[in-house]
């Protein structure tokens, strides 16, 4: 390993991870063949140095649309699994005024002790633990420690619910108090982490265009330090109703490699909201 290389830039060079995990050969999926069809995309004729920076730019991306594909899942079932606890929560809450409630009702609390007790089919735990066991027979509310240990399930439940990551602190102090280094400093941050750019909790954008922003963050410096031409949506075809633009193109071209599925208006509708959303890297 030579001093301007690190142990991250030698392992994205060689792979990149899928939605799942697994790595995927770079050169499998971008062979000699793809890079020729980029270049003419951008316009260039990059000499080997060239190429290897635009490689290894590229792979960043493409590592980088894997991260949020993989962050969005992994979002997707934070949500499912966040709802599955409140819903714990809020019934053993239910229960736990429930129980407190039949304080009120001394009839209904003795003829569910005495169910409790006289219950045939009553579980026994492998310590010898039951239901009638954590009845409190001394004291008046005899459900009391039961009460108790759903109301633990209830802030159980609670604690246990994971809140999204919330926005880089860096962003909102560095933007007021040194607004001359906040560019430089999202381009830098953009490259050692790119899903990290786009980490907000009040998108207005749809989820589908998280990934395709992701690269595009990404790939924005290698672009401009090899192509001079537009890194943007371009301008709208009336004829047509689309638009006109090599970095749409290229784009495309890459992450179409990575999901067919992706159409080349959801590269334009990515590119107008990362410049809405980042102005500051897009006008660079």
């Amino acid at each position: 390993m030579d001093e301007t290389s690190s142990p991250m830039t030698q392992l994205s060079s060689v792979y990149i991870l899928d939605e799942e995990g697994n790595e995927i050969s770079c050169a499998e999926l971008f062979p000699a063949e793809f890079f020729h069809a980029l270049t003419a995309h951008m316009r260039i004729t990059p000499d080997d140095d060239a190429l290897q920076d635009l490689k290894a730019g590229h792979e960043q991306a493409v590592s980088a649309y894997m991260s949020s594909k993989r962050d969005l899942a992994n979002k997707t079932t934070l949500r499912q699994d966040n709802k599955h606890l409140e819903s714990i929560a809020y019934h053993a809450d239910k229960l736990v005024e429930l129980l407190a409630g039949l304080c009120s009702h001394p009839p209904a609390k003795e003829r569910l002790s005495a169910e409790i007790v006289a219950n045939p089919t009553a579980f026994t735990g492998r310590k010898g633990v039951s239901l009638s066991l954590l009845l409190d027979m001394d004291r008046e509310h005899t459900l009391f420690t039961i009460q108790q240990l759903i109301s633990d399930l209830w802030a159980s439940a609670k604690r246990a619910q994971i809140k999204p990551r919330p926005d880089p602190v860096w962003r909102g102090s560095l933007l007021s108090e040194h607004p001359e280094h906040y560019k430089l400093a999202l381009l830098s941050h953009a490259a050692l982490e790119p899903s990290l750019v786009h980490e907000d909790t009040q998108r207005t954008y749809r989820k589908k265009s998280e990934p395709i922003i992701a690269f595009i963050t990404a790939f924005a410096g290698t672009w401009r330090r090899h192509c001079d031409l537009t890194y943007g949506a371009g301008m709208h075809l009336r004829e047509s109703g689309g638009t006109k633009s090599v970095a749409v193109d290229a784009v495309h071209l890459s992450i179409n490699r990575l999901d067919a599925k992706i159409k080349r208006s959801q590269i334009v509708t990515a590119f107008r909201k990362w410049s809405e959303s980042e102005p500051e890297i897009s006008q660079i």
